[in-house]
């Protein structure tokens, strides 16, 4: 050692002293600063103590109510498929009655259970005082009906009165939902014998054919509500209580009761929520009115708060519509004194953890400086020899303090070995293409977003760029991938300028390959926000991209996570962005969708559906009807259209909307579109050859654009045209308007090609897919039809009667057949028969029948006159 060396030696400071004092220092630091936030994060951790506890106190009354309705529900529908299954006969009223009584015995919730006919009949049990029952029947030898007290048995044992003029057919319960068509849920009503808020749901049932047979009735008491409430635990004071939109209270915590009696009439009364004998139910409900200007205004999660007393009030409002006809808001008001006790605890515990901590990190590294040191010095001569290529290096444990040769070994290492690991790591996190985040450098940045979340939001978007497919196929990979460059670079561009995110936002612009891009902002404030970038995301892609003196007018669909929704792992995030964008792509593309659980459930769902359509043809699972194709004029008809159905084993009969979306994603369409084609042209042969007036009738079939995309397309319909024998001047193949966006002149010819077999094609929804209306005359049409969602309003809906009128006239002046589906009432009839429209189709003419019902129609007369709906 030289004598510089010597000197600098005896001026070293101990390196065991420079570890230990800034240890201590930070440690006294981070312990300060963990006390500090500790004590200014306390009303914030009430506020997220308050909401977690309001999600979860609604979750839980969500489910008791829908279980309960569920109770209503079930039996309703298990005494319509009795009496249609014929398993229980009205007209034998002691076995219909003992039937009932089992029911009130085995769902001790229903307080009354009816079945009520046209015929007339009605059978109806109901409780009264102590626990009793009534029983109602049909006085067979008068009009009216008789109550029976009932013993413990179900047994007949007095006569409570006769009500000769009472006829159900005419009451609101029984009137209501057979106008409606569906199940309904009656508002909650007080009964006075005994005492009790009850509500009930009632659901018409009907014949094979479609006619009334009559109403199954079920009554629930809420009291059972009430108890259920009362055991939540809502903080020390908290109250939760479900009023009506008209301010009525339904049910509440505090155990008070949702009627008083009229001191007058000794009758029961609803209350309103604002008159509670509970205060802060009384306040919180005034509160809602005047946030809202009304009740009926929230239609979504509300989290707010206001101040009682001088004190806050923490209040959550979830809507409650689960089923026709019910429409609640369940509130859960919190004080804001229940939650601090526990604050000023775990502050206290935290203060004393602190210290503790202080304590042990102090002793431990006294005893780490010890052992530390020692190792320093071969360290640096290992790293030192590792700098200069020598990897063999003889590590020995001198008691020399060298902090300066460590240094240097370290900093040459480090300078050869820095340029290859940034490279590496480069790659490793970022796409070639574009050079933005891949999906390792994504899933970095999402788990340290989720694990640094503290409780704060974070979304991730998912970017697809709709029909890039066709980009790739016209002009080149190389053209669309400087499109991808170009996407990449106008992302860059919009959220840097995006005004919806402050400047201290964080954002990971990602690309995973193919046209997806995915973008991590972090933090945002709620969903809102989020929506917010999605919109303006979707706004900045308006303008046109120009590659190689070309434009491309380019449209996104994006799916949208927040956390925690998104899941606990980065890969549930990103499979659930996927989810999302697919919801937005199914939506209409060119928009958004926000990921929520139903999104996930309807994905198994589809997989699952998907599945069984492999099988579902094998096993010949599908079937078809027909729905009547009604000439105005002379009421005959003129055609049927074939609609498929499938019998799926478990979960019974599914209209196509359940099952052909998922077939045409999945290829399978092409599968079942030949089989409908094939199936309902030998069907209308069969149909030819048994009856004249079948020899002029039309058959329509749906025939997918896939199908026409097809190679063999010609070939399959000749096919089918040859082994069914049908004349294909009866056939009419129904397309949807989307098949003129992405139509060529190859389509143009392959559509003139089917018109030259002597099939006619008709454009299917018209009116609701497509703007130009230039393929009206560019291909060979032979008629329109107007799609459904026109006639549910008309003629009171004057942009949709416009809409309609302005078809009618261009299928007159264009010379195409022009029918209208979806009629259901004589109002429309009249209405269409008015503008001079040719053809109807709806179920104020004839539902869909299976071919053999349907056979012994055309057998009696192939004229449908309209029915009353």
């Amino acid at each position: 050692m030289s004598k510089t060396q010597q000197a600098a030696s005896r001026y070293q400071i101990s390196l065991r002293l420079i570890l230990i004092v800034p240890f201590v220092v930070q440690i006294f630091t981070a312990v300060g600063l963990v006390g500090w936030l500790s004590w200014r994060s306390g009303q914030r951790a009430v506020n997220d103590l308050a909401t977690n506890l309001g999600h979860e106190i609604t979750a839980r009354v969500h489910q008791k109510l829908a279980n309960h309705l569920e109770i209503a529900e079930t039996v309703v529908q298990l005494n319509i498929d009795a009496v249609q299954l014929e398993a229980l006969d009205l007209d034998q009223h002691p076995e219909a009655a003992a039937y009932l009584f089992q029911q009130l015995l085995r769902f001790p919730q229903l307080t009354g259970v009816t079945l009520a006919t046209e015929a007339p009949n009605y059978v109806g049990i109901a409780e009264a005082n102590d626990g009793t029952r009534v029983l109602t029947l049909w006085n067979r030898s008068d009009v009216g009906v008789v109550d029976y007290f009932l013993d413990g048995k179900g047994q007949i044992v007095a006569i409570s009165k006769v009500d000769q003029d009472y006829d159900h057919r005419q009451r609101p319960w029984y009137v209501n939902p057979t106008i409606a068509g569906i199940a309904q849920w009656q508002a909650p009503y007080l009964t006075i014998n005994p005492a009790r808020l009850t509500i009930s749901i009632d659901q018409p049932f009907y014949d094979q054919v479609g006619n009334l047979l009559g109403v199954s009735d079920a009554e629930l008491s809420l009291a059972s509500i009430s108890d259920f409430l009362s055991t939540l635990k809502v903080g020390k004071t908290g109250q939760v209580f479900i009023i009506e939109r008209t301010g009525h209270l339904v049910a509440t915590s505090s155990g008070q009761l949702p009627y008083q009696l009229n001191p007058e009439t000794e009758e029961p009364e609803r209350i309103s929520a604002s008159d509670s004998d509970d205060r802060l139910v009384a306040r919180t409900t005034e509160f809602l009115h005047q946030k809202f200007e009304g009740l009926d205004q929230i239609q979504d999660n509300q989290q707010l708060s206001f101040r009682l007393d001088g004190q806050c009030q923490f209040v959550q409002v979830m809507p409650f519509h689960l089923t026709e006809g019910m429409d609640w808001l369940v509130v859960i008001a919190v004080p804001e004194s229940d939650f601090m006790g526990e604050i000023h605890r775990n502050r206290q515990t935290t203060v004393t953890l602190c210290g503790a901590a202080l304590l042990l990190a102090t002793g431990l590294g006294l005893l780490t400086t010890r052992w530390l040191v020692h190792p320093v010095q071969t360290l640096a001569l290992a790293a030192n020899g590792l700098s200069q290529g020598k990897w063999q290096q003889p590590v020995t444990l001198p008691r020399v303090q060298e902090l300066a040769w460590l240094a240097q070994a370290f900093n040459r290492m480090a300078h050869q070995l820095q340029s290859y690991f940034q490279k590496l790591e480069y790659s490793a996190y970022h796409d070639a293409l574009t050079g933005l985040t891949n999906r390792n450098g994504l899933q970095v940045a999402l788990q340290a977003a989720m694990d640094q979340s503290d409780g704060n939001l974070f979304a991730v978007f998912l970017l697809d760029v709709d029909n890039f497919k066709l980009i790739n196929d016209s002009f080149g990979h190389l053209v669309g991938d400087q499109l991808l460059v170009a996407i990449a670079d106008r992302l860059k561009q919009i959220l840097a300028t995006a005004t919806v995110l402050p400047p201290q936002t964080q954002i990971t612009l990602a690309r995973f390959g193919g046209d997806e891009f995915f973008i991590l902002v972090n933090p945002v404030t709620d969903v809102t926000q989020a929506i917010g970038v999605a919109s303006h995301l979707l706004a900045n892609f308006h303008s046109p991209f120009t590659i190689d003196n070309r434009e491309f007018f380019i449209k996104t669909s994006i799916g949208i996570v927040l956390s925690p929704v998104g899941g606990d792992q980065p890969e549930s995030f990103l499979r659930n962005a996927d989810i999302a964008l697919y919801a937005a792509k199914n939506a209409g593309k060119a928009s958004y969708k926000v990921f929520d659980a139903k999104m996930h459930a309807i994905a198994v769902e589809r997989l699952q559906i998907e599945t069984d359509l492999h099988h579902a043809l094998k096993q010949q699972e599908f079937i078809l009807h027909y729905q009547s194709v009604v000439d105005l004029k002379t009421f005959e008809i003129k055609g049927f259209e074939a609609l498929i159905r499938w019998q799926h084993p478990h979960q019974g009969l599914m209209p196509p909307t359940c099952f052909i979306p998922i077939a045409e994603e999945s290829e399978l369409i092409l599968d079942i579109g030949w089989w409908v084609m094939e199936t309902a042209c030998r069907q209308m042969y069969i149909w030819q050859q048994q009856f004249n007036d079948c020899q002029t009738m039309t058959m329509s079939i749906n025939f997918s654009s896939k199908q026409i995309f097809a190679t063999n397309c010609l070939d399959q319909v000749e096919h089918i045209l040859k082994i069914t024998g049908v004349d294909p001047r009866q056939i009419i193949l129904e397309i949807t308007e989307s098949l003129f966006m992405q139509a060529n002149d190859a389509t143009e010819s392959k559509l003139r090609s089917l018109r030259n077999l002597g099939i006619q094609l008709s454009v299917d929804d018209f009116g609701t897919g497509y703007s130009s209306l230039s393929y009206l005359y560019q291909f060979p049409l032979s008629g329109l039809k107007v799609d459904r969602s026109f006639m549910q309003q008309l003629p009171n809906h004057a942009q949709k009667t416009a809409i309609v009128e302005a078809i009618i006239l261009l299928g007159q002046k264009l010379g195409l057949m022009v029918t209208a589906e979806g009629v259901e009432t004589l109002v429309q009839l009249a209405w269409l028969q008015d503008k001079g429209i040719e053809q109807v189709q709806g179920f104020l003419f004839a539902q869909p029948l299976a071919a053999e019902t349907l056979t012994m129609q055309l057998a009696n007369d192939i004229k449908l006159a309209p029915l009353e709906h």
